[in-house]
């Protein structure tokens, strides 16, 4: 049922009970779906225009890593030449090369953990008079599952 109809119903229902009720006289009854009474005002566009410049900063910050990360890889190619002329097999190279990127990755991800944590706290903090049902915001081992990430 839509919510106009659903308007229409209750005041007819209204009207019936205000003539056997005289307390409910002049009594009004609002209507709204479920989302605005959670939500309020607020909506969150899924895919707009708000949504490109999130992105565009997104993909930035991925390019700047990896010029960072070829710089970086470019300055050791003396100590990599002297690692290959000592013996080191290419896999050994491969090997290190790969395990350093996955401790920088994983420090990076932490690090980002803690950054979004502290950030919904502060949303708490500042914003919670304001946006409706932010204290129920979680921020737990839901937010890391694979669900959450379907909406991409």
């Amino acid at each position: 049922m839509t919510i106009e109809k659903l308007r229409g119903a209750a005041g007819v229902a209204m009207a019936g009970l205000a003539r056997t009720i005289p307390s409910d006289v002049g009594r009004e009854y609002v209507i709204r779906s479920l989302l605005s009474s959670l939500v309020g005002e607020i909506s969150v566009p899924r895919c707009s225009s708000h949504s490109a410049p999130r992105y565009l900063l997104l993909a930035l910050a991925c390019v700047n890593v990896a010029n960072l990360m070829l710089a970086r890889g470019m300055t050791r190619t003396r100590e990599i030449t002297v690692r290959a002329a000592l013996g080191a097999s290419h896999a050994r190279v491969v090997r290190q090369l790969l395990t350093e990127s996955m401790v920088l990755a994983t420090a990076g991800a932490l690090a980002g953990l803690l950054v979004a944590s502290i950030a919904v706290r502060l949303l708490l903090v500042l914003g919670a008079s304001r946006l409706p049902r932010l204290e129920s915001v979680p921020f737990d081992v839901r937010v890391l599952s694979s669900r959450s990430w379907s909406s991409f």
